[in-house]
């Protein structure tokens, strides 16, 4: 059985179409962990408002998406997003 397996490109695309079905406008790369490649999604206009957790998906190299909710896998994107993307 072949299944394909997903480039960062690729996920990249359906990050953006989840971003943008659920009323959000922005996606930035939050890194890789195990099988599962992290994205945050946001609204440009709301980026220097803190509120709450950010929002972050995580897709696996098959292209299923799943909604990040556990704080500690939470923390875990976050400090990632930070590192790659020279937030600090």
């Amino acid at each position: 059985m072949n299944t394909k397996i997903l480039s960062l490109s690729d996920k990249t695309k359906l990050a953006k179409e989840y971003a943008l079905l659920n009323g959000y406008d922005t996606i930035r790369n939050a890194g890789m962990y195990e099988h599962y490649h992290y994205f945050h999604y946001y609204n440009k206009d709301e980026q220097h408002l803190k509120l709450g957790l950010p929002h972050y998906i995580a897709i696996d190299n098959n292209g299923d998406i799943r909604k990040v909710v556990d704080i500690i896998e939470i923390n875990l994107a976050m400090e990632q997003e930070v590192r790659l993307n020279n937030l600090a």
